[in-house]
């Protein structure tokens, strides 16, 4: 169990009340509802406190990588800094991914490292589904959420060779409303039973400039080709080869 779990275990089980627990230990409230709510990565310094206003000893344990800081830092390598502030988790993860990738790496080395790192497969917080999802459908749900939004993955790489969508099965709708997406989506589809590796649609929060170069194209909202590629790459195999003779053909 990891501790991010463990701590979501026993605060169903105390008396204290969570007001009392972000006093306690110096959270903000709405930081102590994510890491409950396991809607967010927090943290370990702020884990940490949390479980010792809990009454609990933190245990380090391992769970498989999806940081979107590294999409982001891959972003900023590969089409340079357009004004973001470069924060010390940011810059980590520049330097990271240049040393994975090697001195003589190319962008498509360098896109790959970032797609292991951030891969959608392993997104705490996202939510995968099952079902026959149009592109004209899942932009239907993107706007009634009311939020920005916008698509990855199959209906991406559609959208750069012109391919067909059944290549490449696994769409992605970035959205700040990922639970209600899928509640909009409850007549087209369900949720997957085997976690996101078995999703036909992957819903998830956008990182801090996955948005950045998005582009409208009839009403329908994509990412931008180079968040397109990192997307798919990270996915299943077929999508990532698909995405790899993309980017080689540029």
């Amino acid at each position: 169990m990891c501790m991010e779990t463990h701590v979501r275990d026993i605060s169903s089980r105390s008396s204290l009340s969570r007001t009392a627990v972000a006093r306690r230990s110096g959270v903000h409230r709405s930081t102590l509802y994510r890491a409950l709510d396991g809607s967010s990565d927090i943290r370990l310094e702020t884990l940490e406190e949390i479980a010792l206003a809990y009454g609990l000893q933190a245990q380090l344990s391992y769970v498989p990588l999806s940081d979107p800081v590294a999409a982001d830092a891959a972003r900023i390598l590969l089409e340079g800094d357009h004004g973001e502030t470069i924060t010390p988790d940011l810059d980590a993860w520049m330097q990271r991914l240049q040393r994975y990738a090697g001195e003589l790496a190319s962008p498509i080395d360098l896109a790959l490292e970032a797609a292991r790192a951030s891969t959608l497969l392993e997104r705490r917080g996202a939510l995968g589904m099952r079902g026959d999802f149009t592109v004209d459908r899942l932009a239907s749900a993107g706007y009634a959420t009311g939020e920005v939004w916008a698509l990855s993955g199959s209906a991406a790489l559609e959208a750069l060779d012109g391919g067909d969508p059944d290549e490449a099965p696994v769409n992605i709708l970035w959205t700040s409303q990922p639970q209600k997406a899928m509640q909009l989506l409850a007549d087209t589809g369900r949720p997957a039973p085997r976690g996101l590796g078995s999703a036909d649609l992957i819903l998830a929060e956008p990182s801090d400039i996955a948005f950045r170069g998005r582009n409208t194209i009839e009403g329908i909202s994509l990412v931008s080709p180079v968040q397109a590629i990192i997307d798919n790459l990270g996915l299943h195999d077929q999508q990532r080869d698909r995405a790899i003779s993309i980017a080689r053909a540029w």
